[in-house]
């Protein structure tokens, strides 16, 4: 068996979907890399990987782990893409679960400590389910769950006809709204078409629909919620990465930080005319 030295935080099952011609192909798949040098094309299988990221002892226990989510989050984007699959209510609320793995799989906890994290990660991804996404209620069947998802969120799975939606190095962003941590989660599936996640206790829904300034809102929050690097399908146009570089160098420290125990996850106050979507009521 090959050992996995470069585990990949950012799944090659999620960069193939930013591929530059729009056929996702996995790890021989090549997407647009963005840092604080410039813009270049790069292949999945050396994007969003580091060295012995979740384990020393055991790189292959955290591939194995990570397996069966990527296999499911690639046939949820591919259901999309087709219009097969489950209805979209049902789509958005299974693409928010997935979202999680995202979130607590990221480079802002890289060699913030040398113990072993797969099973800390194992057991963060299943109270962040629990206590953020269920409301701290868990259905007996699978339908229950799907219905307590569906009466603690909002779930609209958006659409762009202009492919302007762009990723980053820590995908899932957690947005506060009125002090509720998170009140919206958020995250970019493909350059078309994004998950946007409200918490009815918090938001009501004005309309379905996003505007142009919308998507720049959200992809300004991509990049302020990105660690290095952002991924797109085609490169970003000069204002956008003459805003990133600049962004880069005055970037605040992230307040994310990994223990023995869990980890701790604060979304950032991205100051960005305090969250005035159309959207929101």
């Amino acid at each position: 068996m090959n050992i996995t030295k470069k585990p990949h935080f950012v799944p090659a099952t999620y960069l193939q979907f930013w591929s530059v011609n729009n056929i996702p192909n996995g790890r021989k798949s090549h997407i647009y890399v963005t840092d604080k040098n410039g813009s270049r094309i790069s292949s999945a299988s050396k994007t969003g990987v580091a060295k012995h990221f979740y384990s020393k002892i055991n790189p292959n226990k955290a591939e194995e782990y990570f397996q069966k989510f990527e296999d499911g989050w690639s046939k949820l984007v591919k259901e999309l893409l087709e219009n097969k699959g489950p209805k979209p209510e049902i789509l958005s609320c299974l693409f928010l679960l997935q979202s999680s793995q995202f979130l607590l799989r990221n480079r802002c906890f890289e060699n913030l400590s040398e113990k072993e994290r797969i099973e800390v990660y194992h057991n963060c991804i299943e109270t962040y389910w629990t206590k953020t996404i269920m409301n701290n209620k868990i259905g007996k069947t699978h339908e229950e769950s799907l219905k307590l998802i569906e009466k603690n969120w909002t779930c609209l799975l958006v659409r762009n006809k202009d492919e302007r939606f762009i990723t980053s190095d820590n995908p899932t962003l957690t947005l506060n709204v009125k002090g509720k941590n998170p009140a919206i989660i958020y995250i970019a599936l493909n350059p078309k078409w994004s998950l946007l996640a409200l918490n009815n206790e918090v938001i009501k829904l004005k309309s379905n629909n996003l505007t142009e300034q919308d998507i720049d809102y959200l992809n300004n929050y991509t990049i302020g919620n990105c660690n290095r690097e952002v991924y797109s399908n085609k490169p970003l146009n000069k204002e956008s990465l003459s805003k990133f570089i600049e962004y880069m160098k005055i970037r605040p420290e992230k307040n994310s930080y990994y223990d023995d125990k869990t980890l701790h996850l604060i979304s950032y106050d991205y100051p960005i005319l305090g969250m005035e979507f159309s959207f929101i009521e």
